[in-house]
């Protein structure tokens, strides 16, 4: 008789080609974005997803929880994150992990580390965020790392992934704007992207929602989605957005 894990994989798998999925209850956080991907993964055939700003791995956990099964490429800066990236994503046979910033020029820059690290950004924190998350955003430290344009490594680190169809997942405080100027070379090769982005600004310089829209319209990308991350006290107006988007055409 098989493992009831392997048998509860089977039955899923069977299940999700018929257009229908099991999950637990009560429903976990992300269902509706993960119902989403799911369906943007397998009309686009994606097979590397490049998630920047991985943080402790949460993304790369969440990706596997909704039955993706192909190659994961992550980024993180910060040194303490990364080694809890690295114990996650270690037993993971198509889960790479890469201390990195990606950016929109290569070379060295100091990240801001908050109380709670999830704030970390190399943008400070606005009166906004300090107001709305007190000391959660408190910069404890700077830290100094290394930021790479991932056009330059974008070849090297989808290396072992045979024809590459990439979805593009930005979480990086602010910093998104920064990281998609950096992959301008590689864009036909990103069928889809995933940009977290705030109406409500909490980084002092980053790019508000209708700019970013915009800015990622302008490469040839449409809006699928967009899951809301955080709202204000009264539960209605939102802060951050998940915005996913799918190529809908050629980059200029």
């Amino acid at each position: 008789m098989l493992p009831m894990h392997t048998l509860k994989r089977f039955i899923r798998k069977a299940l999700r080609k018929q257009g229908y999925d099991i999950i637990s209850f009560p429903y976990p956080e992300g269902i509706p974005l993960g119902g989403h991907l799911f369906r943007v993964f397998s009309q686009l055939e994606i097979n590397c997803v490049i998630d920047v700003g991985a943080h402790y791995g949460e993304y790369g956990s969440f990706l596997r929880r909704i039955g993706y099964e192909g190659w994961i490429i992550s980024f993180e800066p910060i040194s303490a994150n990364f080694r809890l990236l690295g114990e996650r994503s270690g037993h993971d046979p198509r889960w790479v992990a890469h201390r990195l910033g990606l950016g929109e020029r290569s070379g060295t820059s100091s990240i801001n580390v908050t109380t709670n690290s999830v704030f970390s950004s190399f943008l400070p924190p606005n009166a906004f965020a300090a107001k709305k998350y007190d000391r959660q955003v408190f910069v404890e430290s700077a830290e100094t790392v290394s930021v790479r344009r991932l056009d330059e490594i974008f070849e090297k680190v989808t290396t072992m992934v045979p024809a590459p169809r990439v979805f593009l997942k930005m979480d990086t405080q602010g910093w998104d704007m920064k990281v998609l100027d950096g992959v301008s070379g590689h864009l036909n090769q990103i069928q889809a992207l995933q940009s977290e982005v705030s109406v409500f600004a909490l980084y002092e310089g980053m790019t508000d929602y209708l700019t970013a829209m915009q800015a990622m319209a302008g490469l040839g990308f449409v809006v699928t989605g967009l899951f809301p991350v955080e709202r204000q006290s009264d539960g209605l107006r939102s802060i951050e957005f998940d915005c996913v988007m799918v190529r809908n055409k050629a980059p200029q």
